[in-house]
């Protein structure tokens, strides 16, 4: 499977999602946006996956995001800064995870930031850190 179904967006009372060991995925597709009630996604060892939609943003209820040995994720999904819900964030092992986009400050709910096994990641967005501080 190189992309999740579309049909699948139309399981609109599904509450969690969970991903694991989906060796051949390539891009989480926008037609999951539909999901409203989605509250857990998580994606785990999904090695190739390459893209997420900025339509992740869609997804109004979630509350927990983890992107566990992530290995081809470079840049940070920009939709996941639309989350106005979103309480708890896990990226481990994203190992080519390069960048954090500065509206992860905006991100108002969030009580739990994973990052670990980050190799390549550069730098911390400002707006962030001070939002830690708080």
């Amino acid at each position: 499977m190189k992309s999740i179904p579309k049909g699948l967006g139309g399981l609109t009372y599904l509450k969690k999602l969970w991903l694991h060991e989906c060796k051949a995925l390539e891009e989480f597709c926008s037609g999951v946006t539909t999901l409203k009630a989605l509250e857990k996604l998580c994606f785990h060892s999904c090695k190739t996956l390459k893209h997420i939609r900025e339509g992740l943003g869609g997804l109004t209820c979630l509350k927990k995001l983890w992107m566990n040995d992530y290995d081809s994720l470079e840049e940070f999904p920009l939709g996941v800064t639309t989350l106005k819900a979103l309480e708890e964030l896990d990226f481990k092992g994203c190992k080519a995870l390069k960048s954090i986009s500065e509206g992860l400050g905006g991100l108002t709910c969030l009580k739990k930031l994973s990052m670990h096994e980050c190799k390549t990641l550069n730098e911390f967005p400002s707006r962030v850190t001070f939002m830690l501080k708080a």
